[in-house]
């Protein structure tokens, strides 16, 4: 939102101006501003558009044998899809 009108508007009253910026960045923060991903999600979230793409990067992407997370193969990564893709946004 731009706040240029009702600055210019409301001159007379900053405490207005003030408040409702306030208010703006509450909702944002509590409705919709994104949560923070893990390296993991991130990490997932790259393959899957990756891979989506059949680009000659995906081949690469999802032939590679090292994972970044213990225990997990590149493969079982690439395949299962987190739960953070149902998050709404």
């Amino acid at each position: 939102m731009k706040f240029k009108y009702f600055e210019r508007e409301w001159e007379s009253r900053a405490d207005w101006i003030v408040n409702g910026k306030d208010a703006v960045r509450k909702l944002w923060e509590s409705q919709y501003k994104p949560a923070p991903t893990t390296p993991q999600e991130e990490r997932l979230r790259v393959a899957y558009y990756i891979s989506a793409s059949n680009s000659p990067a995906a081949t690469i992407a999802t032939t590679s044998s090292s994972s970044t997370v213990p225990g997990e193969s590149s493969e079982a990564s690439l395949t299962h899809i987190p739960d953070w893709q149902k998050r709404k946004c």
